[in-house]
C-alpha cells in the first residue's frame, strides 16, 4: 500500500535468501522481471493491484519453491507458459482479472498441493477434462468465473452429495459423459424428458437410492415407459442400469430391445408388478438382472430363457410362483448367483441346477418347495474347489462401438439371518440356503463334497434321518443352521473338525447324546441346541449314567411305539424269582411247613422274653 512507480528491479533476483515479497497495492508497471525468477527460496510472491504487464517467462519454472503466488489486479496476457507447471509447491494461486488466454489447466494441473485457485476475469477458453482436474487432490475452492471455459466429462460420480430435491438440470451441460453416478443425493423429483436424449449414448447410469417418481402420474402409461422408450427408431449405448430404491411402478415397459449393450440391470425396491415382458429376451449381453423387493407375479419369467449370458439373477421378494423350470439349469450355465427367496415357488428343486457348474451362491429359501435336496449338489464345481481367482468381486464389462467400461457389481446376500451388500468379496462368497421351505428326507452325503462352501442353511424343513459323519470334508465351513427338523441320531464327532466354523445352530430337532467337545462348538451358546435330547456343554445337563439310561428315543414315541427300561424289567423279574424259590417248597413239603412254623414261634418265644 505505497505508490511506488516504475518498472521492477531486475537487481531484486539479487536477493537470494528472499522468502516473502509483498509489493501488493503499488503503481509498478513494467513486466516481471526474470531476476525475480531466480530467488530460490522464494515461497511468498504477492504483486496484486500493480500495473504489470506483458507476458510471464519461461524462467518461472525455477521457482519451485512458491507456496503462494498473487499476481491479481494486473493487465499481463498470454498463455501460462508449460514451465508453469513446475511449482507444484503451491497452495494458493491467484490471477484474476488479467489478461490471460489460453486454457490454464493444461499448466495447473499438476499442481498437486493446490488448495485455493482464482482465475476470473480473463480471456481463458477451451475445454476442461476430468484429466485436468485428476492431480488437484486438495483443492477445496476454484474461483473461474467469466471466462469461456467449458468443462467437460466423460466421468461424474456425485453418490451421496446433497444435489436434491430437485433433478440437477445443470447435468445437461455435460452431452459427453460415459459414466454418470448420482445416488443417493436426495431427488425428490420426476427425471426430466431432456435427461435421456441427453444421455442415450451414456454407458454407466446410477440413480438409486432417491425418490424419484412416476413421470407420468397423470396418465395411465407407466413411468418406465416414458423414460425408456421415447425413442424407439434409435439404440442406446448404456451398459449399466441402476433405478433400484426410488418409487417407481407400474409394469415394466416392453423396448428393452432397444437397450442392445445393457449387461446390468438393477430395478430392485420399486414398485413394479406384472410380469417381466417378452423384449427381455433380447438383452444378449445381460449380465445381472437385479429386481428384488417388487411385485411381480406369474410363473418364472421365461423371457429369461434367452439370456443365456446371466451371471447374477435376484427375484427375491416378489409374488411368483409355480415350479422353478427346468429350463434354468439348462440355458442359464453361466450363473454364478441365483437368489429366488420370498417367492411362491412350489415343486421340487430341478436336478437340472446341478448342471450351473459356476454356481456360488443358491438362495431358495422361503418358498413352498418339496421333495428332498437334490443329490447331485456335489456337481456344483464352483463350491467344490476354494476360490484360486486373483479378483475378490464380480467385474462386467459392457462393449459398444467406441467406448469399454468395466464395473464391480454388488448384490445383498442373506447369510447368517442378516441382510449384508457384498461387493469388493463377492466373488469369494459361496452360500447354499434351503431354509424356510417343506424340504424332506435325508440330508443327502453328496453335499458335503462341496469342500469350498462357507454358508449352508437347510434350517425350517421337514428333513429327517441322521446328520452325515462326513460333514467334516466341508473344511471352509463358517456356518451351518440345520434347525427346526426331525434329524434324528447323535451329533458327529466329526463335527468339532471344522475349525472355521462361527455360527451352528441344531435346535429343534430329535437329536441325542453328548455333544462332541471342541474349541468352537463349546464356545457357541446354548440355545442353538434346545429342543432335543443333548447333555453336556454349553448345555447344563450333565452326561452322567443315570441320565444316559433315560433317554428315549422320540422318533420311536412319535411312531407309536414305546422305549423299554431294562433295569425295571431285571428288577419285577429277580423278585417274583426270588419269592417262589423261597415260598414254592412250603407249599409242597409237610415236613418243610412244620421246621418253618417251629423256627417262627421259636423266635417269637425269644422275643417275649427279652421284653
Amino acid at each position: 500500500f505505497n505508490n511506488f512507480g516504475g518498472p521492477v528491479p531486475d537487481s531484486i533476483g539479487n536477493l537470494t535468501l528472499l522468502e516473502n515479497l509483498d509489493l501488493a497495492f503499488n503503481s509498478f508497471s513494467s513486466s516481471i522481471p526474470n531476476g525475480l525468477y531466480r530467488l530460490h527460496h522464494l515461497k511468498i510472491l504477492n504483486l496484486e493491484s500493480n500495473n504489470l504487464h506483458g507476458t510471464i517467462s519461461n524462467a518461472v519454472g525455477n521457482s519451485t519453491s512458491l507456496v503462494i503466488l498473487d499476481l491479481g489486479g494486473n493487465s499481463i496476457s498470454g498463455t501460462l507458459p508449460r514451465s508453469f507447471g513446475k511449482l507444484s509447491s503451491s497452495m494458493y494461486l491467484d490471477i484474476t482479472n488479467n489478461q490471460f488466454n489460453g486454457n490454464p489447466f493444461e499448466s495447473i494441473g499438476s499442481f498437486s498441493k493446490l488448495v485455493y485457485i482464482q482465475i476470473e476475469d480473463n480471456y481463458f477458453k477451451g475445454v476442461v477434462t476430468e484429466d485436468n482436474l485428476a492431480n488437484l487432490t486438495m483443492l477445496q475452492q476454484i474461483s473461474a468465473s467469466r471466462n469461456n471455459l467449458t468443462l467437460k466429462l466423460t466421468s461424474l460420480y456425485l453418490n451421496s452429495w446433497k444435489l436434491g430435491p430437485n433433478f440437477p438440470s445443470w447435468i445437461q451441460s455435460q452431452n459427453i459423459l460415459q459414466d454418470l453416478m448420482m445416488s443417493n443425493i436426495g431427488i425428490l423429483d420426476t427425471i426430466p424428458t431432456w435427461f435421456w436424449e441427453q444421455f442415450s449414448q451414456a454407458s454407466y447410469l446410477d440413480l438409486s437410492h432417491n425418490q424419484i417418481h412416476d413421470l407420468s402420474s397423470n396418465s395411465l402409461s407407466g413411468s418406465m415407459d416414458d423414460f425408456l422408450c421415447r425413442n424407439l427408431d434409435k439404440s442406446m449405448a448404456l451398459g449399466f442400469l441402476n433405478l433400484a430404491s426410488n418409487n417407481l411402478l407400474g409394469d415394466l415397459p416392453n423396448c428393452w430391445n432397444i437397450w442392445p449393450f445393457l449387461v446390468d440391470v438393477s430395478l430392485q425396491n420399486n414398485h413394479f408388478f406384472g410380469s417381466l415382458p417378452s423384449s427381455m429376451g433380447s438383452l444378449a449381453r445381460l449380465q445381472s438382472f437385479q429386481i428384488r423387493k417388487n411385485f411381480l407375479s406369474g410363473v418364472f419369467p421365461t423371457s429369461l430363457k434367452k439370456n443365456n449370458q446371466l451371471i447374477i439373477l435376484d427375484l427375491r421378494e416378489n409374488n411368483l410362483s409355480g415350479t422353478i423350470p427346468l429350463w434354468v439349469g439348462e440355458k442359464l450355465l453361466n450363473m454364478k448367483i441365483l437368489c429366488l427367496r420370498s417367492n411362491n415357488f412350489s415343486g421340487h428343486i430341478p436336478n437340472e441346477i446341478c448342471d450351473m457348474s459356476f454356481l456360488q451362491v443358491v438362495d431358495l429359501a422361503e418358498n413352498h418347495l418339496s421333495g428332498n435336496i437334490p443329490t447331485c449338489f456335489n456337481k456344483l464345481i464352483a463350491m467344490r474347489l476354494r476360490n484360486k481367482s486373483r479378483h475378490n468381486g464380480i467385474y462386467f464389462e459392457s462393449y459398444t462401438s467406441y467406448y469399454t467400461s468395466e464395473h464391480m457389481v454388488s448384490v445383498l446376500l442373506w447369510l447368517k439371518g442378516v441382510g449384508i451388500e457384498y461387493r469388493d468379496i463377492l466373488g469369494l462368497v459361496t452360500s447354499i440356503d434351503l431354509s424356510r421351505n417343506k424340504l424332506s428326507r435325508e440330508i443327502p452325503r453328496e453335499i458335503t463334497d462341496l469342500d469350498g462352501l462357507i454358508y449352508l442353511n437347510l434350517s425350517k424343513n421337514q428333513l429327517s434321518g441322521q446328520i452325515p459323519p462326513s460333514v467334516a470334508n466341508m473344511r471352509l465351513l463358517e456356518s451351518i443352521d440345520i434347525s427346526n427338523n426331525q434329524l434324528s441320531g447323535e451329533i458327529p464327532l466329526t463335527i468339532s473338525k471344522l475349525s472355521f466354523l462361527n455360527h451352528l445352530d441344531l435346535s429343534y430337532n430329535h437329536l441325542k447324546g453328548k455333544i462332541p467337545t471342541g474349541i468352537q462348538i463349546q464356545s457357541f451358546d446354548a440355545s442353538n441346541f434346545v429342543g432335543n435330547n443333548l447333555c453336556g456343554s454349553p448345555l447344563l445337563i450333565n452326561c452322567s449314567s443315570n441320565q444316559q439310561s433315560s433317554y428315549i428315543d422320540h422318533s420311536r414315541i412319535e411312531n407309536g411305539e414305546h422305549g423299554v427300561n431294562w433295569f425295571f424289567v431285571s428288577m419285577t423279574l429277580g423278585f417274583v424269582v426270588g419269592f417262589w424259590v423261597i415260598v414254592a417248597p412250603l407249599f409242597i413239603y409237610r415236613s418243610w411247613r412244620y421246621a418253618y412254623f417251629c423256627f417262627l414261634d421259636d423266635m417269637w418265644y425269644k422275643l417275649q422274653s427279652c421284653w
